[in-house]
């Protein structure tokens, strides 16, 4: 996938020290909104229930073909701080991220023969799994992080799919 994209809101977050004050056990419940753009102007279809990858129709070019996945998720990490509170500093945290899908999600963009923008949605569901289950780990300091995740269970669901899992790195704000 080319310019893929993800953001994440954890709405709800608790921390409990569990050793010294200094580990604790860190879970949430949050929204995860994943995008997935497919290049060389392919796109996805569903052919007797199993999702594969063909390429446009003679005389289309996709100005973009993208998936969207929306969970609800649970982070359950072990995290690591100097004193855990609301004023920390620094933290490192590494664990689990499960998610429920909630909604999912295929369209293509293009313009047709005679110039006019034609937006498809060309599916909903597409064999994607309907659970998640992310390895997680964050480092950060005040008020930002870095992130890295990757996918344990792939994007669709078993020999009906592509055999792609989700790989994400980047930065996070936190309020």
């Amino acid at each position: 996938p080319d310019q893929s994209t993800e953001w994440f809101i954890n709405l709800f977050e608790h921390i409990l020290p569990i050793y010294r004050n200094t580990f604790g056990i860190t879970t949430g419940l949050g929204m995860n909104w994943k995008t997935f753009r497919l290049d060389n102007n392919t796109h996805l279809v569903d052919v007797d229930g199993v999702t594969g990858v063909y390429n446009a129709p003679a005389g289309i070019k996709y100005q973009y073909s993208r998936l969207k996945i929306v969970h609800l998720t649970l982070p359950l990490m072990l995290e690591w701080q100097p004193t855990f509170g609301h004023d920390h500093k620094s933290y490192i945290a590494a664990g689990l991220e499960g998610g429920i899908k909630t909604f999912c999600s295929y369209k293509v963009k293009y313009n047709d023969a005679e110039g006019n923008t034609i937006k498809k949605v060309e599916d909903k569901g597409l064999n994607t799994n309907p659970v998640s289950i992310d390895l997680i780990a964050q480092a950060g300091y005040g008020d930002f992080s870095v992130f890295a995740k990757y996918g344990l269970v792939k994007i669709f669901q078993s020999g009906k799919g592509p055999d792609v899992r989700a790989v994400s790195l980047g930065l996070m704000l936190h309020f």
